[in-house]
């Protein structure tokens, strides 16, 4: 879902910019399919992948699939208006919801990367290139 959510965001961007709906509309069903089953029932995060009947292939959850689940909820939100507009601003909200956990660190300004499926989020170094996903989130934002 995280792919997902960023080809969402792409898509939306360069549709909008070059005034294609055909491209916003897949940016929305990508979107959607990633909402609505690649988000962890009980963490309410995105997970790393789905199978092509959409069932979870892998339920670890990193960080950076919740910056493009933001980046793409508020990108649509931008090009949307009324109630779905109000949908995308929710579903932004609980992205960054789903972000809290992974910054939630003993050490301020670090973050975790990995939360297992069936575990607490790995104690373990987290890759620099995550910080490249946060800064492009809160631009996004």
């Amino acid at each position: 879902p995280g792919h997902q959510f960023e080809w969402a965001w792409l898509l939306v961007r360069w549709g909008s910019l070059r005034g294609n709906d055909e491209a916003i509309g897949k940016a929305k069903r990508l979107f959607e399919i990633g909402e609505a089953y690649g988000i962890c029932p009980r963490r309410k995060v995105a997970v790393m992948s789905l199978y092509d009947d959409f069932s979870v292939h892998d339920g670890l959850a990193r960080l950076w699939p919740q910056t493009e689940w933001l980046k793409a909820s508020v990108r649509l939100a931008s090009v949307t208006g009324g109630e779905e507009r109000q949908r995308y601003l929710a579903s932004g909200l609980s992205a960054i919801g789903a972000l809290q956990p992974f910054l939630d660190t003993p050490v301020k300004g670090l973050w975790f990367d990995k939360w297992p499926a069936d575990r607490p989020m790995l104690d373990e170094p987290a890759p620099a290139s995550t910080f490249y996903h946060i800064v492009c989130a809160i631009y996004e934002a």
